[in-house]
């Protein structure tokens, strides 16, 4: 997780696992600060994929940011898609990028 940060540090999502992972082994105020730099690295929750919408939520409800959580369940809601991803695998993480 650290070298995809590394390797594409603009992407959000691995911000957010860093803070998942943080906040299980009782790190909060590391996982905050994480999450938060997470969610820096999301465009508007309109834009967003389903997939990186979980990704926002999960950093969003780590933060108690009811009104972001909320709008993140909404708009994936609305493209079919319930609180947690429907298919395996829609909640990895992205590949790294060969650079």
């Amino acid at each position: 997780m650290d070298e995809g940060i590394l390797r594409t540090p603009d992407e959000g999502p691995y911000y957010i696992l860093r803070a998942r992972i943080l906040d299980g082994l009782g790190q909060a105020p590391a996982a905050k600060q994480a999450a938060e730099e997470g969610l820096r690295h999301f465009p508007p929750p309109p834009l967003l994929s389903r997939w990186e919408l979980a990704w926002f939520e999960h950093g969003a409800e780590l933060l108690g940011r009811a009104a972001d959580v909320k709008t993140a369940r909404s708009l994936r809601e609305r493209s079919g898609d319930q609180l947690r991803p429907a298919k395996a695998g829609d909640d990895d993480l992205p590949a790294f990028s060969q650079r």
